[in-house]
């Protein structure tokens, strides 16, 4: 037992690590995707501003509208997550229960088998012993005729 409790220890230690392993590596592509794509946001956001400035000294409420859209547009422009499917192979505890109930049912499909293989075994035995017969008595009659006298 104790071997097995050190043994799903270890495993909880070495899934922790890689669990944390992935997210950092996931939050270091994050930060320099961030980074890689700062100065375009800040080129856009300096472009932008100025524009706003132009539109609101002109009045042009539907040029200023359309440049705010424009700005809720930018921040899906950024990276997202997305979540995988990931399996992983983990220990599983099999109760002495559990053992017992799959050793019975392994023992009820080995009889059932044996008993199907005797059944077919009993079969192909009878129907050779029944050729087999059919045969001897084949050949007793063609050993009867081929005795009988020849003249009628």
């Amino acid at each position: 037992m104790e071997t097995d409790i050190e043994r799903i220890n270890e495993w909880r230690s070495r899934s922790i690590q890689e669990i944390k392993s992935y997210a950092d590596e996931q939050i270091r592509i994050l930060k320099l995707d961030y980074d890689n794509q700062r100065p375009i946001f800040d080129e856009k956001r300096d472009g932008y501003l100025e524009i706003a400035k132009v539109y609101h000294i002109s009045k042009g409420k539907d040029l200023f509208n359309e440049l705010y859209t424009a700005c809720q547009l930018l921040e899906f422009q950024m990276g997202q997550l997305e979540y995988v499917l990931d399996q992983k192979q983990r220990p599983k505890v099999i109760t002495v229960e559990e053992l017992t109930k799959g050793k019975k049912q392994d023992t009820t499909k080995a009889q059932a088998i044996k008993f199907e293989n005797n059944q077919t075994r009993s079969i192909d035995e009878n129907v050779y012993t029944r050729e087999s017969n059919e045969n001897d008595i084949a050949k007793s009659s063609a050993k009867s005729i081929s005795s009988m006298p020849n003249g009628t």
